[in-house]
């Protein structure tokens, strides 16, 4: 796998979002849309990776196929972001964001995992974590500047968005599907969780 192709990965994650998402506001006004309407649809995102989450985590723990869930998150939310950069119609419009936002849920997490197994193996230390994460960072700036230089000259914007989207989608064909073992207990670590003193203030 390697630490570059996990740079790379970051990279691109970060960079379909930064492509897509920010200037969804500033679409949505010039296609006068009422301002109910923008936070509503805006409202979606975070709704949509609540409810997806621990379904996904669920999946990919209690199963250990991270990386299959991986592959299907990049691929059918690729198809989401592309529907999404192009719909005019607010139902459609609600029911993309939806599905980008749910589907997205679980890479960043998976691809943490698996920087952390990369790192190990490697035998470096886990402090580098944060270095790999930074390609992340700049994959994201880069596409906000570049998204904002499209539209400054009223080009489609979602062509860098429909890119990255791409590129991460064929990246993640290229991490193992499942992990090592069978399948993982799920309840005992749910119950260790919610021992914990933190959970509740985080929640609230």
């Amino acid at each position: 796998m390697g630490l570059g192709l996990l740079r790379l990965f970051y990279a691109m994650q970060l960079a379909s979002i930064a492509a897509l998402i920010p200037l969804l506001g500033a679409r949505f006004e010039r296609a006068e849309l009422p301002g109910t309407s923008i936070g509503m649809l805006m409202a979606t995102l975070p709704l949509g990776r609540i409810i997806a989450t621990p379904i996904w985590a669920f999946l990919a723990d209690r199963y250990q196929v991270a990386g299959l869930v991986l592959r299907v998150a990049c691929v059918a939310s690729a198809v989401a972001g592309f529907v999404l950069a192009r719909s005019t119609s607010l139902p459609v419009l609600g029911a993309s964001m939806l599905a980008f936002a749910a589907l997205r849920a679980p890479i960043g997490a998976i691809l943490d995992s698996f920087v952390m197994a990369e790192l190990r193996r490697e035998g470096k230390s886990l402090s580098e974590y944060g270095r790999t994460r930074l390609f992340g960072s700049l994959g994201f700036v880069l596409a906000v500047v570049a998204a904002s230089w499209l539209e400054r000259w009223q080009l489609p914007s979602h062509w860098l968005a429909d890119a990255a989207l791409v590129v991460g989608a064929v990246l993640s064909f290229r991490f193992p599907i499942a992990g090592q073992g069978g399948p993982a207990p799920v309840l005992p670590a749910l119950r260790a969780l919610l021992r914990q003193p933190f959970l509740v203030p985080l929640l609230l």
